[in-house]
C-alpha cells in the first residue's frame, strides 16, 4: 500500500507532459487588409504579383487582389512614359522621403537611372521599379562563327570578329549585306532566292518603331562623355550633351531635325532594302530565320532560347553604337577611331514601375507593398526569374555573387557573361549622358506624330529631310498652346527645374 503514495509523489514532481504552445508572434501590421493592384494585359506581371503577393502576405497579413488596368486600385503598374501624365492628372500619391531613406529599403543600391530620373517627377518620388529595363541585341552567333562565313566577314570588317559581337550599326550593315547575298546560311538549309531579308522588319507597332529609331539615333545624335569630361565642358556645351535630344533644353523647340537625327534616318532608309517587305514583329521574324539580329528584351531571350530553331544558336549583346556622331554644339560630323563605337544607351523603353493611387483605400499598406517589391530581397528574386523577363534595378543584381542566378535563361557560361555585360552597359552605363525615352505628360501624342511622319521615309517613300520637317512641325503644333508649360514639362522630364 505504500507504493501508490510514492508514485503519486513522483508524478507530481515530474514536469507536465502537456504540450506548451509557443507565445504568439507580434501582430501583422496589415492583417485583414486587401490591396488592389491594377495591371496592364501583361501575363508575367500578374504571375509575378501572385507569387510575391503571397510572400508579402506572410509578412504583412494583407492580401493582394489583381484587377484590370481601368479598375479602382491602390497600386498601378505603369511604364515610365505613362507616369508624368498620371501625376499631372492628380492620380498618383507620392512616396515620402522617410520611407525611401529607411535602412531596410537600401535606396543607395538602386541604379542611377531609377534613383535620379525614372522614379521622380517635379522633385517628388512617385514610383518604385518592379520590372527593370532590358533592351539588348540578340543575334545568330552560330552564323557569325561558321568558318564558311567568318573569314569573309572579317575581310569586310577589316578586323577579327569580336567575342561580344559587332559593336556598331555600320558593322551590322556590312554583315547583313553579306548574308543577304547568301543562298545558304547553313549547310543544311534549303537554298533561298537572293537577295534575301537579313535585317529585321520595320516594326508594325508605333511603340516598337519609336524604340528602334531612337535606339539607333541616340548614338548618332549624342557623343558619349564620362563625368570627368563633362565637368570640363562650359555650361552651355554641358547642357547640350546632357539634355538636348527630343527638344532644345533652352528653348523647347524640337531638336529632331538636327544633323544626327537626319544621319540616323538616312542610315535606316539605306538598310531598308535588307528588310522583309512587310512591317511585322522583329522578334518573330528573327525566330523564323528572316533576320540575323533584333532588338529584344530579356523576356524575348528566354522564349528564343526555348525555341528549337534558336536554342544554343543565339548570343546577347548590347545595342550597337555608331562609327560617327554629330557634334551637338557645332553640328559637325565626327568619326571615331575607337573600335567600340559611340554607344549611347536608350533607356526606359520597357520595364514597369509601381505607383500608388492618390485615392488609395489602403495607402499605408500599398506603400509597404511597393517598398517590398522594390526592396533588396524581392527585387533580386524578381530580376533573376526568367519568367518575368525584367532587367536589373539595383547594383547588386549584377554583382559577381549573384551571377549564377542569371543562368536561368539557358545560355552557357560564356553567353551568360556576355548577356550580363550587355545589361550592365544598358542599365548601369559608365557614361554620364544616356538618352531617356520621352517622358512628358503628352508623350503618346508626340510619339505617334513622330512615327507617322518618319515611317514613309524609312521605306524610301519620302525624303528624310521632309519627314523630319513634318515631325518637327507636328510637334510644334502640339506644344503651341502653352510653350512655357511645354518647356517646363520637358525640363522636369530630364531632371531640371
Amino acid at each position: 500500500m505504500l507504493l501508490i503514495p510514492a508514485l503519486v509523489t513522483v508524478a507530481l514532481l515530474l514536469p507536465s507532459c502537456k504540450r506548451q504552445l509557443p507565445p504568439p508572434g507580434p501582430p501583422k501590421p496589415f492583417a485583414g487588409v486587401t490591396v488592389r493592384v491594377a495591371t496592364p494585359k501583361h501575363l508575367p506581371l500578374k504571375e509575378l504579383l501572385r507569387r510575391h503577393g503571397e510572400n508579402w502576405k506572410e509578412l504583412s497579413g494583407a492580401s493582394v487582389e489583381i484587377v484590370s488596368a481601368d479598375s479602382a486600385a491602390d497600386i498601378r503598374l505603369l511604364s515610365s512614359a505613362e507616369m508624368p501624365h498620371c501625376v499631372q492628372a492628380g492620380k498618383l500619391g507620392s512616396i515620402p522621403p522617410a520611407a525611401l531613406e529607411a535602412s531596410a529599403f537600401e535606396s543607395g543600391q538602386l541604379l542611377r537611372i531609377y534613383r535620379y530620373r525614372l522614379m521622380d517627377w517635379d522633385h517628388k518620388t512617385y514610383a518604385i521599379p518592379v520590372l527593370g529595363d532590358s533592351l539588348v541585341l540578340v543575334y545568330r552567333a552560330d552564323l557569325l562563327e561558321l568558318p564558311q562565313h567568318k573569314k569573309s566577314l572579317e575581310e569586310r570588317l577589316h578586323h577579327p570578329m569580336r567575342p561580344n559581337g559587332p559593336a556598331t550599326w555600320q558593322e551590322w550593315a556590312l554583315i547583313a549585306e553579306y548574308f543577304s547575298q547568301q543562298a545558304n546560311w547553313t549547310e543544311d538549309e534549303t537554298p533561298k532566292a537572293t537577295p534575301r531579308p537579313s535585317w529585321p522588319p520595320l516594326p508594325a507597332s508605333a511603340a516598337d518603331l519609336d524604340r528602334e529609331f531612337h535606339a539607333v539615333a541616340a548614338s548618332f545624335v549624342r557623343p558619349r562623355v564620362n563625368q570627368e569630361k563633362l565637368d570640363a565642358l562650359p555650361q552651355a556645351d554641358r547642357d547640350r550633351v546632357l539634355y538636348d535630344y527630343h527638344f532644345d533644353v533652352g528653348t523647347g523647340e524640337p531638336w529632331i531635325q538636327s544633323p544626327g537625327f537626319l544621319a540616323a534616318l538616312k542610315f535606316l532608309q539605306k538598310v531598308h532594302k535588307l528588310r522583309p517587305r512587310a512591317a511585322a514583329d522583329p522578334v518573330q521574324a528573327f525566330r523564323k530565320g528572316e533576320a540575323l539580329f533584333t532588338l529584344a528584351s530579356l523576356a524575348d531571350i528566354r522564349a528564343l532560347q526555348e525555341d528549337p530553331h534558336c536554342k544554343d544558336r543565339i548570343a546577347v549583346g548590347r545595342a550597337p553604337g555608331s562609327e560617327l556622331y554629330y557634334s551637338p554644339v557645332a553640328g559637325q560630323e565626327r568619326a571615331l577611331t575607337d573600335s567600340d563605337g559611340n554607344f549611347i544607351p536608350y533607356v526606359a523603353s520597357d520595364g514597369w514601375l509601381g505607383v500608388m493611387a492618390a485615392d488609395a483605400a489602403h495607402a499605408e499598406a500599398a506603400q509597404n507593398l511597393l517598398l517590398y517589391l522594390g526592396g533588396p530581397q524581392a527585387s533580386l528574386e524578381i530580376a533573376l526569374e526568367p519568367r518575368w523577363g525584367g532587367g536589373p534595378t539595383r547594383r547588386n543584381h549584377l554583382d559577381i555573387d549573384n551571377r549564377s542566378g542569371w543562368f536561368g535563361y539557358g545560355l552557357n557560361k560564356e553567353r551568360t557573361n556576355q548577356m550580363l555585360l550587355a545589361l550592365e552597359a544598358q542599365c548601369s552605363p559608365p557614361i554620364a549622358n544616356p538618352v531617356y525615352r520621352l517622358r512628358i505628360p503628352a508623350e503618346r501624342a508626340y510619339r505617334d506624330a513622330f512615327v507617322e511622319s518618319i515611317r514613309p521615309a524609312l521605306s524610301g517613300q519620302t525624303p528624310p529631310e521632309s519627314a523630319l520637317a513634318e515631325a518637327a512641325k507636328r510637334w510644334k503644333e502640339l506644344g503651341k498652346a502653352d510653350p512655357a508649360a511645354h518647356l517646363k514639362e520637358y525640363r522636369l522630364s530630364i531632371g531640371l527645374d
